[in-house]
């Protein structure tokens, strides 16, 4: 299922710098990795990255609208209920893998518990997210592309097992 109860992780950064806050914005796992590297104050080149710092965390306007592309079971097995979708701080769109007859998309900031599916009144929105789609799978790396031989990639799946992965 690609619905927020299933999906959202809370997330705590503590340390000496960092003040008390709750903040309840949409954020990334890719934004995770260029954001623990400004907490430590560590460089790197943020066009080298997909993800975008949010330290600090007091700081955040001036920052795009930001979109996380989402799939139940992405690259491995592909299965009849796959689902493939769009997530943005307002909205959620997703639908079937397969086919763009069984969508959903839920306005977040008025429906957080995702129960009115509100497809049929957002017409411009799905076309939008659709094209998010596309463009994102288009982007997609295959194995082939990645700089690792295929002992290495051998041995990267071996790693994964024994953490659990199948």
């Amino acid at each position: 299922s690609l619905h927020d109860e299933l999906l959202h992780v809370p997330l705590l950064f503590v340390g000496k710098n960092i003040g008390s806050q709750i903040k309840n914005s949409f954020i990334r796992h890719v934004d995770l990795y260029p954001t623990i590297l400004d907490l430590i104050s560590l460089k790197y080149n943020e066009e080298d990255i997909d993800g975008k710092s949010f330290f600090p965390f007091e700081n955040k306007n001036g920052i795009e609208e930001l979109f996380s592309y989402i799939h139940t079971m992405p690259y491995e097995k592909p299965h009849p209920k796959d689902s493939v979708g769009i997530r943005t701080e307002k909205y959620k769109y997703f639908r079937s893998e397969h086919s763009k007859n069984d969508a959903y998309l839920y306005d977040l900031l008025k429906d957080p518990f995702e129960n009115n599916n509100i497809i049929e009144k957002q017409s411009e929105l799905v076309e939008r997210f659709e094209e998010m789609i596309e463009s994102v799978e288009k982007r997609k790396i295959s194995s082939n592309e990645m700089d690792i031989s295929s002992e290495e990639e051998a041995m990267i799946r071996e790693e994964l097992k024994k953490l659990g992965y199948s």
